[in-house]
């Protein structure tokens, strides 16, 4: 979550390739790297970032996209019974079979 809310602050970031978020990071929003990397290559990498002249992109995922990222999680995991969808507003919608 902290990484979510740095990106969304514009404010470019360091993580490695196990963190859940590594995929939400661009090239232009900061590094990911090895989490075996050695740490000379993570000190070189947050220099590169704080030496950066372009400034971080903006950054944003809607409370839709996240609701339907846990939907099809608790489809997975059986949660809810898995009878009901989110509709296009956000709102429940119809059952499924």
């Amino acid at each position: 979550m902290v990484i979510g809310e740095a990106m969304g602050a514009r404010v470019p970031v360091v993580v490695s390739d196990v963190c859940g978020a590594a995929r939400e990071v661009s090239a232009q929003a900061g590094s990911v790297l090895p989490l075996s990397a050695p740490p000379e290559q993570w000190a070189d990498a947050v220099d590169r970032q704080l030496m950066r002249t372009t400034p971080v992109p903006g950054y944003e995922r809607s409370w839709m996209l996240v609701a339907r990222e846990y939907e099809a999680v608790y489809a997975t995991q059986g949660g809810g019974g898995g009878t009901e969808r989110l509709g296009p507003s956000g709102s429940v919608g119809r059952k499924l079979p």
